[in-house]
């Protein structure tokens, strides 16, 4: 557990420089392009005409993609262990057990990721644009919440799930993803014919991201979630079954 504990605060420490270095550039180009101000004291007051309208919990959904690289990198974990699983399976705990306490190591850090994404976020939001844009609730909010939250984490539970098995190749699994669920995604969007429809639409079953898409009304959201949710159980169940079967 502690091994994994580094690892989760090595990539979390690699996140958040990113972050910074990331903040900083968009500000520099946002006041060299004179689009962007720092905000100290009074906020001038705008037509109501010019300020921008926006949910803060779609702020939080972008922070949920960007915690889904985070994600990505720490998808091979069970991978990780199979180079060495004579030493991993001297763990006083049963296989399924060891393999829940990394996962929820990783889960953990991706939490934090995410939340320290929304922080940013914010922050940048009231620096540079007070009075310029202005945030507001929604009715669904705090399903809309669960279902962001849930991304990341079955982004996350997908990567382990297919690379479980393997032994130093979980970077093909890292490395194709995302290419190819935002493809499938594109694809389920565009008008193609009935069967290639159903087909499509079949494997994106199993795409997170087809769950982040935008979603109109309360039912929609709460099947996302649900659908969020069975990915996370689903692919947890598939990862351990796979990986206390494997052999030294």
């Amino acid at each position: 557990m502690y091994k994994e504990f580094l690892r989760v605060r090595n990539a979390l420490v690699w996140y958040f420089v990113a972050l910074a270095l990331i903040s900083v550039f968009i500000a520099i180009v946002g006041i060299g392009s004179g689009e962007m101000r720092i905000t100290v004291g009074d906020v001038p007051k705008l037509p109501a005409s010019k300020i921008e309208i926006t949910p803060w919990v779609e702020l939080f959904g972008f922070a949920g993609f960007v915690a889904a690289i985070v994600s990505t990198v720490l998808g091979s974990t069970l991978a990780q262990e199979n180079d060495h699983l004579e030493l991993a399976w001297t763990k006083p705990q049963s296989r399924t057990r060891y393999a829940t306490s990394l996962m929820a190591m990783d889960a953990l850090g991706i939490i934090v990721a995410q939340v320290a994404a929304f922080a940013f976020i914010i922050g940048h939001v009231a620096l540079f644009h007070a009075g310029q844009q202005h945030l507001v609730a929604k009715p669904d909010d705090a399903l809309n919440v669960l279902r962001f939250l849930l991304f990341p984490l079955a982004w996350y539970a997908l990567i382990v799930a297919l690379s479980a098995r393997l032994r130093g190749r979980a970077s093909v699994v890292q490395g194709v993803i995302w290419p190819v669920a935002l493809g499938l995604t594109g694809i389920g969007a565009a008008p193609l014919p009935e069967i290639w429809r159903r087909i499509i639409g079949g494997i994106n079953f199993i795409n997170p991201i087809t769950y982040i898409a935008e979603n109109h009304g309360f039912v929609n959201v709460t099947l996302a979630v649900s659908m969020l949710a069975l990915i996370v159980v689903a692919s947890w169940f598939a990862a351990t079954i796979q990986w206390r079967r494997l052999q030294a």
